[in-house]
């Protein structure tokens, strides 16, 4: 969070963030990493088994990984099959939250209930049911959907389950990141009659490559201008050649090895490249 905040500031937003729209999420470890990251934001809940004096342990609850002076909170939380240690580290007033979790999850309790390693008890933790009933009781920001019957990261391999966690997290972020978007809560039909805009067919050769330049063609593009940009692991542009009709050779002498992506915008077209 910090190192995208100092982006914006220091290096000229070169990821297009609206750094009061960020939000953390994911999937069962995921989760449990996204829930902790937003709620545990008081210095008294720091488990004492920590030892802050360890290496990469100190720093309190900012912690001393870099990009100082930068502030690391989120605008909200996604959840999907995940658990926080103590949902009564939610309080009042902090960000918005969505979940979506199986009831017959074995991996991660959906309520409450002890998190097992190899047959053996690990830490009690509270699963997102227990989650968002305490949402609830607080007046927090909130939506939760249960898959019947689901069991851990049920969404896998199963059509309708998919379709449930993308459309309830799809939903409610929506709502909380657009003014004009409905409030929307659960699952709905997110497919639309509007016709798909495809981009127009290219192709980048050779990709991998290890030659001083990679050939970039695009159907439907004669007497057309445009510009190739080429952009770093860290999101810093490193080259730009403008160019015109169908063909292209782009000069990659002053790349070093590593992963880049390029970027048509005329073509409403980008791409990884790796260099080797």
């Amino acid at each position: 969070m910090r190192y995208f905040r100092k982006s914006v500031e220091e290096q000229g937003n070169p990821w297009g963030i609206d750094t009061d729209r960020i939000f953390i999420g994911g999937v069962s470890a995921g989760g449990f990493v996204a829930l902790h990251h937003a709620y545990v934001d008081q210095d008294s809940e720091i488990p004492n088994n920590i030892d802050e004096s360890q290496p990469g342990m100190g720093g309190g609850l900012e912690g001393d990984s870099g990009n100082p002076g930068y502030p690391s909170d989120v605008a909200g939380v996604f959840n999907i099959c995940g658990a926080l240690r103590d949902a009564d580290w939610i309080a009042p007033g902090d960000v918005p939250l969505v979940s979506v979790h199986g009831n017959a999850d074995g991996t991660v309790p959906y309520g409450t209930d002890m998190v097992s390693l190899l047959g053996f008890p690990v830490i009690e933790v509270d699963g997102s049911a227990s989650i968002h009933d305490h949402a609830e009781d607080i007046g927090l920001t909130h939506c939760f959907a249960t898959i019947e019957g689901g069991g851990h990261v049920a969404h896998l391999g199963n059509a309708d389950n998919y379709d449930l966690t993308l459309s309830t997290v799809a939903g409610a972020l929506s709502s909380w990141i657009c003014d004009s978007y409905a409030n929307q809560c659960g699952e709905y039909d997110y497919t639309s009659d509007i016709t798909e805009q495809t981009s127009p067919s290219v192709q980048m050769y050779p990709n991998p490559t290890s030659d001083s330049h990679v050939t970039l063609a695009c159907e439907g593009a004669v007497g057309s201008n445009w510009e190739a940009r080429v952009f770093d692991g860290q999101g810093r542009e490193v080259m730009i050649q403008k160019a015109q009709g169908p063909k292209a050779t782009l000069d990659l002498s002053r790349l070093t090895n590593g992963l880049y992506v390029v970027q048509v915008e005329e073509w409403g077209w980008r791409e990884r490249l790796v260099v080797h």
